[in-house]
């Protein structure tokens, strides 16, 4: 499967991962053994402006429906070497537990980014974004900037004791003068 985004809050107490690219969903429905429909559903936009400066900005939205999401214990991942599969969650339910038989926590996100490029047809950026070692910051990609990046999340589930759970994300996140993405807002909640 592919490397996807997920998110810690500010405390580095929980980790939380959405399939808002619908990578999971596709992963789980076309499984050889045991294909298994989410019904995810992923839509965008992508808008493109010339500035006056002739660069292009682009606003990016995306929304996605029935989306997989789970959340880990930072603790845990790190008593477990960041072995992520191998770390069990404490709300929702990872691909390989929905195949064998977990029920999916599911919910929506939305994802809404603006950057700019030097030329009109300049490829676009992979979101992948490269930390720094400094706490809460994050190098962006000088030739995208500036960048504002806003996501959020709700998805409905249980934990893994068979309570009912919400799993809320919001993250935002804006290039300074240095182009580094820095993030005002870091929530990663189970309520």
């Amino acid at each position: 499967m592919q490397d996807m985004l997920a998110w810690t809050d500010l405390s580095f107490v929980n980790f939380g991962l959405v399939d808002y690219a619908g990578l999971v969903s596709s992963y789980l429905e076309n499984h050889p053994t045991s294909p298994i429909s989410l019904g995810t559903r992923v839509r965008g936009r992508v808008f493109e402006c010339v500035r006056r400066d002739g660069t292009i900005m682009f606003s990016v939205f995306l929304l996605t429906r029935r989306a997989l999401g789970f959340a880990q214990s930072i603790a845990d991942l790190l008593a477990n070497d960041f072995n992520f599969a191998g770390t069990p969650t404490i709300f929702g339910a990872k691909a390989e537990d929905v195949l064998n038989g977990k029920k999916p926590a599911l919910g929506f996100v939305k994802i809404r980014a603006t950057f700019s490029i030097e030329e009109s047809g300049d490829p676009l950026p992979d979101v992948r974004i490269e930390f720094q070692k400094e706490a809460d910051a994050e190098t962006a990609p000088s030739d995208y900037s500036p960048i504002k990046l806003s996501i959020g999340a709700v998805i409905n589930g249980k934990h893994p004791d068979g309570s009912r759970a919400l799993l809320r994300i919001k993250q935002k996140a804006a290039t300074n003068a240095e182009n580094v993405l820095v993030f005002s807002k870091e929530v990663v909640d189970i309520k």
